[in-house]
C-alpha cells in the first residue's frame, strides 16, 4: 500500500510540474513575449517629466466593450507617459482644454473594416480640427489600438525608416507599397526599434534581416503595448525629456558606411 500511494505521489507531482511548466510556457507566447523581450526600459533614475501635453479624445457610436477597450488602452498610455489623455465632446473642448496652449484633438470614428488613423501634424492642431482614429472590430482583436493612437500622437512607422534595410527585410514586391516604402521623415535619431507599437509584425513580406543568425521571433507588438524606444520618443517629443541617446551612453553607435547605426 505504501508503495502504492509513494508511485501515486510521484505520478501528480510530475504532473504539476508539466502542467505548470506548460502553461508558463504559453502564458509567456501569447500575453507577454514582447513585454519581457523588450529590453530597452528607461532607467528608473531619470524622473519623468511633469504631465503636460494634452490630448482631448471624443468616441462615439461603439459598442460599450469596444469603447471600454479603446478607453482601456488611452489610460494605459496616461501611466506610462508624460502625455495627458482626457475625454471631451464637441460642444465642450473649449473648458476641457483651456489650461492647455496647444491641446491635441482627436476623434475616435467606428469603421467596418481594418485600422486608419490620421497622422496628428502642427497644421492639424492649429486648424482647431480633430484628428481621426478609424476603428473597426477586427482592428480590436488584432490589438492595434495603441498603434493607431502612435499616430495620432505623429508618429510613423518604425519599418518606414530609410534605415530599415539594415534591420529587416522587405519583400522586394512589396517595398514600394505606401505602407512600406521608406519616409524621410521619420526620425532615424534614435536605434531602430523591432519591437515598437509602430512597427508591423513579422510576417511573409517582413522579416529580421539577420535571419538564421540570431533567434529573432517577434517583431512588432501583439499585447498593444509601448516599448521603452515608444516612450522614450514621446517623452523627448512633447515633455523635453533628454533624447534616449544622451541618456544610455552606448546604446546609440555611430552609423557604419552603409548608415547603420545599431543592430538590434
Amino acid at each position: 500500500i505504501t508503495w502504492s500511494i509513494l508511485y501515486i505521489l510521484f505520478l501528480y507531482i510530475s504532473y504539476a510540474l508539466i502542467q505548470g511548466a506548460y502553461n508558463t510556457t504559453l502564458k509567456y507566447g501569447q500575453e507577454h513575449s514582447l513585454k519581457e523581450r523588450s529590453f530597452f526600459e528607461l532607467d528608473s533614475q531619470f524622473s519623468i517629466p511633469e504631465k503636460n501635453p494634452l490630448f482631448a479624445w471624443i468616441i462615439t457610436n461603439f459598442t460599450r466593450a469596444q469603447e471600454n477597450y479603446i478607453v482601456q488602452r488611452l489610460q494605459y498610455i496616461n501611466s506610462v507617459t508624460c502625455i495627458t489623455w482626457i475625454r471631451a465632446s464637441l460642444d465642450n473642448t473649449e473648458s476641457t482644454t483651456k489650461n492647455y496652449k496647444t491641446p491635441h484633438l482627436v476623434e475616435f470614428v467606428p469603421a467596418e473594416k481594418g485600422c486608419k488613423a490620421d497622422v496628428n501634424s502642427p497644421a492639424a492642431k492649429a486648424a482647431n480640427r480633430w484628428a481621426k482614429v478609424y476603428v473597426s472590430p477586427e482592428c480590436i482583436n488584432f490589438r492595434s489600438i495603441v498603434h493607431q493612437i502612435g499616430h495620432a500622437m505623429g508618429f510613423g512607422h518604425e519599418h518606414q525608416r530609410i534605415d530599415r534595410d539594415c534591420y529587416i527585410k522587405i519583400d522586394p514586391k512589396l517595398e514600394f507599397h505606401p505602407l512600406l516604402n521608406k519616409v524621410n521623415a521619420i526620425d532615424i535619431s534614435f536605434p531602430y526599434d523591432l519591437y515598437s507599437s509602430m512597427h508591423y509584425r513579422r510576417s511573409d513580406y517582413i522579416k529580421y534581416a539577420g535571419e538564421g543568425e540570431r533567434d529573432v521571433v517577434f517583431i512588432g507588438r501583439y499585447d498593444d503595448t509601448l516599448s521603452g524606444l515608444d516612450i522614450a520618443k514621446i517623452e523627448y517629443r512633447y515633455c523635453g525629456a533628454k533624447h534616449f541617446c544622451d541618456r544610455r551612453a552606448g546604446s546609440c553607435l555611430p552609423k557604419d558606411k552603409n548608415g547603420c547605426s545599431f543592430k538590434p
